[in-house]
């Protein structure tokens, strides 16, 4: 089943330069993946106490929106690989222009238990489409790379929790904005961006605190966290 929704970007969109926020973009493709999920039976009201985890998530931009922009999207089941539900998507502009592709990596975890789970524990048997036309992929980031631009830190509160009782995937978008602001590169700006990479790479929980450090290797910055001396997220951004 593919789920397509017209929607707009919205004032609360926007960050303090007047830029939508990359957590936006991640709310508006993370909504439409969970109203495709539970159209198909696997919601979280229905797979609990199962629940699927954002492993990595590859983005490509041709357009970044911008306020109060009409923005189609599109998202599918792409395929199931090694235990892996691969999921694919797109944002079209009003006039049917693409703006961004979009291959996300879940896996379906046990939450009381955290570890991980086979496909064949849920209850139903999912539909894949494959890539149709998607190109990017998810990919392993190196952020250790690169001339150190700027460090921050964080330590997780309750609000950016979610039912999980870890940080929500959103969240780290947050944090990637943050570092890039301290670094005051002028690479930094969403309009500047072809690609991201994310790894989500341990969960964090309230109380962590999480060491940022932003790096530019050409035009790529490099964002690790780590909690502890344990990589928690990277990052990649490749620029124009």
């Amino acid at each position: 089943m593919i789920y397509e929704n017209n929607t707009t970007t919205n004032y609360y969109d926007l960050d303090a330069q007047g830029d939508v926020k990359l957590t936006a973009m991640l709310k508006h493709i993370n909504l439409a993946a969970a109203k495709n999920a539970a159209e198909m039976g696997i919601g979280l009201a229905d797979t609990l106490p199962l629940a699927f985890v954002l492993q990595r998530f590859g983005l490509r931009i041709y357009q970044w929106p911008v306020w109060n922009q009409p923005i189609r999207i599109r998202t599918w089941p792409a395929e199931i690989v090694k235990g892996t539900f691969q999921r694919n998507g797109e944002m079209y502009s009003e006039n049917d222009e693409k703006m961004a592709e979009w291959i996300s990596l879940w896996v379906l975890i046990d939450i009381e238990a955290r570890k991980v789970r086979r496909p064949s524990a849920l209850s139903v048997e999912l539909p894949t489409y494959g890539r149709m036309g998607v190109t990017i992929e998810a990919h392993k980031v190196n952020a250790e790379e690169g001339e150190l631009l700027s460090t921050y830190n964080h330590i997780v509160r309750f609000s950016e929790t979610d039912t999980y009782q870890h940080m929500n995937n959103v969240v780290y978008a947050d944090l990637i904005a943050n570092v890039l602001y301290e670094s005051q590169s002028p690479l930094a700006r969403p309009q500047n961006w072809t690609e991201i990479q994310i790894n989500y790479i341990a969960e964090t929980r309230i109380g962590d605190e999480i060491e940022m450090q932003c790096r530019q290797a050409g035009k790529t910055i490099n964002i690790l966290g780590s909690v502890e001396g344990r990589d928690s997220f990277a990052s990649s951004i490749i620029t124009k």
